[in-house]
C-alpha cells in the first residue's frame, strides 16, 4: 500500500497545485500593452518565501500566460507580497502579485 502512494503521490501533488493555485489564481491585463499581472496566493501550503511554492506559482503562472494571454515568450517585470492575515494555526496569508510583459 505504501509502495502505491510513494508511486501516485507526484500526480496527486501536481494535480493539487493545478487546482490550488490555477484555479484560485487570475491573470490580469494591465494598462500597459502586452502587460498582464498574475494574481496568486502564499499560504500554509504555498509559504510566500518557499522555493517550491515559488516553483509552483510560476508554473501556473507560465500555463494561463500561454492559455489565456497567448503568450508564449514573456519577462517577469515585478513581484511584489501584500500580508493579508495571520491564519488560525499561525501561517501567513499574503496576496502575490507578479507583473510580465509578453
Amino acid at each position: 500500500m505504501f509502495r502505491v502512494f510513494v508511486f501516485l503521490a507526484p500526480a496527486f501533488l501536481t494535480a493539487c497545485e493545478s487546482y490550488d493555485l490555477g484555479s484560485i489564481s487570475e491573470l490580469r491585463p494591465t494598462l500597459q500593452k502586452d502587460t498582464y499581472q498574475w494574481v496568486t496566493f502564499g499560504d500554509v501550503i504555498y509559504p510566500e518565501s518557499s522555493a517550491e511554492a515559488e516553483a509552483a506559482r510560476l508554473r501556473q503562472m507560465d500555463k494561463a500566460l500561454k492559455k489565456t494571454a497567448q503568450c508564449t515568450d514573456y519577462r517577469l517585470l515585478k513581484r511584489e507580497a501584500v500580508f493579508r492575515r495571520q491564519g488560525l494555526n499561525g501561517a501567513k496569508v499574503h496576496d502575490i502579485y507578479y507583473t510580465v510583459r509578453c
